[in-house]
């Protein structure tokens, strides 16, 4: 398994992932509304005030997990927001 860095270009396959996982475990509203989610956190947020992480096997995306800046005017210390997290269905209780 290879852990990796996606900052730059993480692509539309992170977007289907959370879609499908939340659809699986929460149903077809939430899998629609993470996903929706994911895909204007990665497409809005600007460079830097995001990390993207993904777990991948060969070419098959396992999981990934999103860390989204916080800004507050009055306290300048650089903190990120650890959401959203999924993992494919087929791979959890897996250790990833």
């Amino acid at each position: 398994m290879q852990i990796s860095n996606d900052d730059g270009n993480p692509g539309a396959a992170i977007v289907t992932l959370f879609a499908e996982t939340f659809t699986v475990s929460e149903g077809r509203e939430e899998g629609e509304l993470i996903g929706n989610l994911v895909h204007r956190l990665l497409a809005d947020t600007p460079p830097g005030d995001q990390r993207v992480f993904t777990a991948r096997e060969n070419d098959t995306l396992l999981g990934a997990i999103i860390f989204t800046r916080l800004l507050y005017p009055e306290d300048h210390r650089t903190v990120f927001l650890m959401g959203p997290v999924g993992v494919a269905t087929v791979h959890q209780g897996k250790g990833i």
